[in-house]
Formats: C-alpha cells, sequence, structure tokens
C-alpha cells in the first residue's frame, strides 16, 4: 500500500494571540453558534485596548448571567433592545439595533435608550446571531477564552475579574 500526498497544504496558525469565543444557545439548547474575538498579545500592551476588552469581557459575562436565569423567545428588536440595555455596555458593542431597527425605531432608540451608531466601540463589535428558519434571537450562553502561543499550540485561559 502506497500513501501519496497529494497536495501540500500548510494551514496558517495563530500565533501569539487570545482568542475570546461566545457561544450563543438557541431556544433550550436547539442549537449554538459563537462569534470569536481574536486579540494579539501585544495589544494587550496598550492600556486603552486593554481597558476596552476588559469592558467586553464584563459585558458578556452580564449578559451570559442575565440570560442564565431563563427567557422566553426574543424575535423583535426592541425586545432585544429593551432585554440587554439595562446590561453595562451593552450599547457600546452590539450592533443589533442597528442591523434591524428601522429610521423612526433607531431615533426612538437613541431618545430611550441612548443607543447611537456614534457610540459604538471602534474595536469591537457584534451582533446576536438569529435563528434563520424563526428569526427568533439566540440567547448569551457562555464564554472561553484561549491563548495560541508562538507555536500556534492552543491553552486555555481562566479569566479572573
Amino acid at each position: 500500500m502506497e500513501f501519496v500526498i497529494l497536495k501540500k497544504e500548510k494551514k496558517n496558525r495563530i500565533k501569539n494571540t487570545y482568542k475570546f469565543t461566545v457561544t450563543f444557545m438557541f431556544n433550550d439548547a436547539d442549537g449554538y453558534d459563537t462569534i470569536d474575538f481574536l486579540v494579539p498579545e501585544h495589544e494587550l500592551k496598550n492600556p486603552a485596548y486593554r481597558e476596552e476588552l476588559e469592558r467586553l469581557i464584563k459585558h458578556f459575562q452580564k449578559c451570559i448571567n442575565l440570560d442564565s436565569r431563563g427567557s422566553r423567545g426574543i424575535d423583535d428588536v426592541n425586545e432585544i433592545i429593551k432585554r440587554y440595555s439595562k446590561v453595562d455596555d451593552w450599547k457600546l458593542f452590539c450592533t443589533d439595533p442597528f442591523v434591524w431597527g428601522d429610521e423612526e425605531e433607531l431615533d426612538e432608540f437613541e431618545e430611550e435608550y441612548g443607543i447611537s451608531e456614534d457610540n459604538l466601540s471602534n474595536i469591537f463589535q457584534y451582533s446576536i446571531p438569529v435563528d434563520g428558519n424563526c428569526g427568533f434571537w439566540y440567547k448569551y450562553d457562555a464564554l472561553e477564552a484561549f491563548y495560541y502561543d508562538s507555536n500556534g499550540d492552543e491553552f486555555p485561559v481562566e479569566i479572573k475579574n
């Protein structure tokens, strides 16, 4: 038996970088989706970048805590905003109001909740996954962190507040 390598393929590996993975759950664990944030290690030396990352992590921890208490399915951007606008910095990172809201709603969001595209983070932004079949938003479920060293080897990271 002979084994012939057909094509030499070199994968780019993440190196000297932290990866923060936010897991979202649909319904009662009917499905999951994730969003990754890659943070090069050298960026942590920049105080403004590090502060923004710490705010993002705390924001996700609060959203996960809120959703761990359970909630009904949400299929309307107004309900999403009512639910999460009370979480510190949600309006700084989440783009859903601008993805799903119309012009009239955007004016209401800014007036009632202080949500404005001008206030979004220049470093980190995301949109909550939405189920394509029924239009319900996923819920925040978990946050994991990993570090990739100079060889591209992955190590789990514990986030300590």
